[in-house]
């Protein structure tokens, strides 16, 4: 529904863009991206709703915040505000457009948080009270990262192959012994990342084995259906019980068991293969050659603009030490 995107209007210095699932607020010099980025999520919707339910008409707010990086989503105001600006290294991710993909991650939030499913709250003050707001981090993150890799093969923070690579180190070390460990906090390499890049891998086992179908239904299961599940209270004073008791329902075992499964299949992965593309940005590209386990070189090669005209190829040779994070 691309010719769906109409103008809204606009008041001191703000303009609005208008959808059938987005309303998108941006300041005076940005409509044009305003206007790509709109009809980019509306041809995206298909992948968010399959996985994770039906995407309700949501505000974007486009904000400059200068070099800052980041966006976010509240299920409470049902809101998203994506900051205009992409990061200066996209760390352990590959994008080729920056906002569409931060957009896209911020959609599964949204779908996710306020999936409905008839819970008292829900059926009093509507489908921002679902009870996945109670899900734990890595399975939130895990399944908008999941969402922001599958629009393409070589774009998303899953399609990094140094998320594969931490994945099945920190797996391998026992650093991550158990699904408890991809949320609590991690004083570790790689530290607030666990929850995005373990989790990601995770959830995508878990749709890839058990087939989307079986996610969405997870998701919507968990929302919390009081007609048919008389646990509706428990779940609100244990949520984590509840969610373990809706993995046994869905998928047939418990999270434990599914991490253990998963576990062997991450173990089972070869290395990564010497040669690999590592960063797809214009001005840093990485190619990786594993030593041990435990660590990697990555050849850098950075193009740099000293100067208005001129530009300059560096190069630079590091050694990664994954369990430790540190380089040389």
């Amino acid at each position: 529904c691309l010719s769906g995107v109409v103008q809204a209007g606009s008041f001191l210095g703000w303009g609005a863009l208008s959808s059938p699932h987005f309303l998108v607020y941006y300041t005076e010099g940005f409509e044009a991206k305003a206007s790509n980025l709109l009809m980019d999520l509306e041809s995206r919707i298909g992948i968010v709703e399959e996985v994770a339910g039906p995407v309700i008409k949501t505000a974007l707010v486009l904000e400059d915040m200068g070099s800052i990086s980041n966006g976010y989503a509240n299920p409470l105001s049902n809101k998203i505000s994506l900051w205009i600006s992409p990061p200066e290294s996209y760390g352990f991710a590959l994008y080729d457009d920056w906002l569409s993909y931060v957009g896209i991650h911020e959609v599964g939030h949204i779908a996710q948080l306020t999936r409905k499913n008839n819970n008292p709250f829900q059926l009093l003050f509507g489908e921002r009270f679902s009870l996945n707001v109670f899900t734990p981090l890595w399975f939130k993150e895990g399944l908008a990262v999941d969402i922001e890799s599958s629009y393409s093969q070589s774009n998303g923070r899953m399609h990094d192959p140094k998320t594969r690579l931490i994945t099945r180190q920190l797996l391998a070390s026992g650093q991550i012994r158990s699904i408890s460990n991809m949320t609590s906090p991690n004083t570790r390499f790689p530290y607030g990342r666990v929850p995005y890049m373990l989790g990601s891998r995770f959830v995508s086992y878990l749709s890839k084995t058990y087939g989307k179908e079986k996610l969405n239904t997870f998701i919507y299961e968990v929302a919390g259906d009081p007609l048919s599940d008389w646990d509706f209270l428990f779940y609100m004073m244990a949520p984590l019980h509840s969610f373990q008791d809706k993995a046994g329902i869905v998928f047939g075992k418990k999270f434990s068991e599914l991490f253990n499964e998963w576990r062997e299949f991450e173990l089972a992965l070869p290395l990564i293969e010497e040669g690999d593309l590592l960063d797809k940005s214009p001005y840093e590209k990485q190619w990786v050659i594993p030593i041990t386990n435990d660590s990697f070189l990555t050849f850098v090669s950075y193009l740099l603009a000293p100067s208005p005209g001129q530009l300059v190829r560096s190069y630079k040779l590091e050694e990664i030490e994954l369990s430790s994070g540190t380089t040389s």
